[in-house]
């Protein structure tokens, strides 16, 4: 359990009463997921935590993503460049665990306290010819340890289950509203559609916009997938894994430019693209339709915060009644 602001952890005395299975057991374990991820999302474990972030396209392979395998990289490319020798063995060895990050593409370093994980923060890692400086996943202490809990919209959290891909050949012309109901019906998780124009004369960035999908990796219906073809429109999709590599904005492969693309008309509906029927489009909802009038903002407002309010009382009555049970259990 965390102790306040100081140390790491502090152990809890008591004893475990157990009772036999009955037919409500699997209802009284709902709340096990949500409270082993609120421990996992708890900022004094974080600070046990240490992140490398790689450049764009330098991703690890399926193959090196272990803990083992990881550190026999690190340190045969700290043996090669001769950078940290001694301090990244000391650092490998005092880890507890190395995972990597697919969605951010990130190297996640875990130790056991937040001592250690201090000693090596900013300490310069040498992988694939390239020098990174490991940092620490939460900023310095601020107020109390309650004070500094991060509920489900939390950054560290959306960090976590995000995954962002860039949309190319978007016009200012287009029923983006009708695109974003395309994309959440087909895909379970929660997505967004933002514009990434910086509303400047020279803009290069009018026809992109980033779709965020609310999971830890691609969705189902994106896996593979390169283009959309919106009617008479192709839509270039640029997952995360292609980093800097030059793509085509006609087909979406990659290794050559849209001036020497090659694909016809029948290629472009092929493998690797998704096809926007007519009939399936007409029936969806215009989720950017504007509001006929301010009664209508106020409406929509005031469902927001009604659902909002519902979520947050859901949420204290889970922590009330893991409290109850926590202190029946001390009481036991």
């Amino acid at each position: 359990m965390p102790q306040k602001s100081n140390g790491d952890n502090t152990r809890v005395n008591g004893r475990c009463h157990c009772v036999p299975p009955t037919t409500s057991f699997p209802e009284e374990c709902n709340g096990f997921p949500r409270a082993t991820v609120t421990v996992q999302d708890d900022p004094e474990a974080g600070r046990r935590e240490l992140v490398l972030k790689l450049s764009h396209g330098k991703g690890v392979k399926a193959s090196r993503q272990s803990t083992r395998a990881l550190k026999e990289d690190i340190l045969l490319a700290a043996e090669r460049s001769k950078v940290n020798i001694h301090e990244l063995h000391q650092m490998m060895n005092l880890a507890k665990t190395i995972s990597y990050n697919h969605a951010q593409q990130a190297i996640h370093f875990f130790f056991f306290d937040r001592a250690t994980a201090k000693k090596f923060e900013l300490v310069a890692v040498p992988y694939k010819g390239m020098v990174h400086r490991v940092r620490n996943m939460h900023g310095p202490d601020v107020g109390t340890v309650w004070g500094r809990q991060l509920d489900r919209y939390g950054v560290r959290t959306a960090e976590r289950t995000m995954y962002e891909v860039k949309l190319y050949n978007i016009t200012r012309f287009m029923d983006i509203g009708w695109l974003t109901a395309y994309l959440q019906k087909h895909i379970a998780a929660e997505v967004e559609l933002e514009d990434m124009d910086v509303c400047t004369p020279n803009s290069r960035t009018s026809t992109i916009w980033k779709l965020t999908v609310k999971m830890a990796g691609c969705p189902e219906f994106l896996r593979g997938i390169v283009r959309i073809l919106w009617f008479c429109l192709t839509i270039i999709l640029k997952h995360p894994s292609v980093g800097q590599r030059l793509q085509c904005l006609r087909c979406g492969n990659l290794r050559h430019v849209m001036a020497r693309c090659e694909y016809t008309t029948v290629q472009l509906a092929d493998e690797g693209s998704r096809v926007a029927k007519e009939t399936e489009v007409a029936n969806l909802e215009d989720l950017a339709k504007p509001f006929a009038s301010m009664e209508e903002v106020r409406k929509s407002a005031a469902q927001r915060l009604g659902i909002q309010e519902a979520e947050e009382k859901n949420t204290d009555g889970f922590e009330w009644k893991n409290k109850s049970r926590t202190r029946g259990s001390r009481a036991k």
